[in-house]
């Protein structure tokens, strides 16, 4: 199942109050004039600057997980290796 991106969901939410509430040509207008400033020079740096930075950041945070997941792997078999012994310990006759 995807997750809806919060922003996704305000933008969606914000079509559709400005289209209800300004009617249909209205909401055409808006739309016409949403599209021309997308295509702008600095609306196209904007959005490439936001991908990389999306890109890095998912990056850092793919690595951090992976750090914690290798962290928890570790702790994990090291608590087996103890327990391991410890009953090992205990199971052995002493004469």
């Amino acid at each position: 199942m995807r997750v809806i991106r919060p922003g996704l969901m305000i933008g969606m939410a914000a079509g559709y109050v400005l289209g209800t509430k300004a009617g249909r040509e209205r909401y055409e207008q808006i739309q016409q004039l949403w599209r021309k400033a997308m295509r702008t020079p600095q609306a196209q740096t904007l959005q490439h600057e936001v991908r990389e930075t999306a890109a890095t950041i998912t990056d850092a945070v793919e690595q951090k997980a992976n750090n914690a997941v290798a962290d928890v792997a570790d702790t994990l078999k090291e608590t087996r290796e103890r327990v391991k012994n410890s009953a090992d310990a205990t199971t052995t006759p002493t004469f």
